[in-house]
C-alpha cells in the first residue's frame, strides 16, 4: 500500500472500513495476503518453523521487513513508529485491521474469496445488479468449493 501511494501520490488510494451489518453489529473482513505466518499441521520441523515465526514477528525485524515492501506491521507496538505514523494509508489500514478475520483453513477458500471479490467489484462499479451478483457469485463459489472437496 505504501509503495503504491509513494509511486502515485495523486491516486485516490484508501482503505474501506468493514461496514456495519443490518442489525448494527460491526462487520468483519477476511484477511488476504498479509502479515500472517503459519505452520502446517504436517510440518516435520515445527520447532524450527516456530523459531522463524518468532524471529519474523520481532518488533525490529518485522518493522524492517514490512518497510522493505510497504506492508503493514504485525505488532501493535509498531503503530508508534514513524513508518506507520507518517502514512495515512497505514493508519486507515490499522483501523480496519481490528475487524480482520484470518482466512479459514478450508480447501478452495482462496479461489472462492477471489471469485467473490470479482463479483463484488462488478456490483460496486454498477456492472451487475445486486441480485445478479449474488446469484452468479453463489453458483460459482459453490462450484469452486465442490471441486476442492
Amino acid at each position: 500500500m505504501v509503495k503504491i501511494a509513494q509511486a502515485n501520490p495523486k491516486l485516490d488510494l484508501g482503505v474501506i472500513q468493514p461496514p456495519k451489518l443490518a442489525d448494527g453489529e460491526q462487520g468483519e473482513a477476511f484477511g488476504g495476503a498479509g502479515p500472517g505466518l503459519m505452520i502446517n499441521k504436517d510440518s516435520k520441523s515445527k520447532d524450527l518453523a516456530w523459531q522463524f515465526i518468532e524471529f519474523m514477528v520481532g518488533k525490529d525485524v518485522n518493522l524492517q521487513y514490512v518497510q522493505s515492501f510497504g506492508g503493514l506491521p504485525v505488532r501493535t507496538s509498531a503503530a508508534d513508529s514513524d513508518y506507520v505514523k507518517d502514512s495515512p494509508v497505514l493508519q486507515a489500514a490499522l483501523q480496519a485491521f481490528k475487524q480482520f478475520v484470518p482466512n479459514p483453513n478450508v480447501a478452495g477458500w482462496v479461489q472462492a474469496r477471489d471469485t467473490m471479490d470479482t463479483y463484488l467489484e462488478q456490483a460496486l462499479n454498477g456492472k451487475l445488479s445486486t441480485k445478479d451478483t449474488l446469484a452468479k457469485m453463489s453458483t460459482e463459489v459453490d462450484s469452486v468449493l465442490k471441486k476442492s472437496r
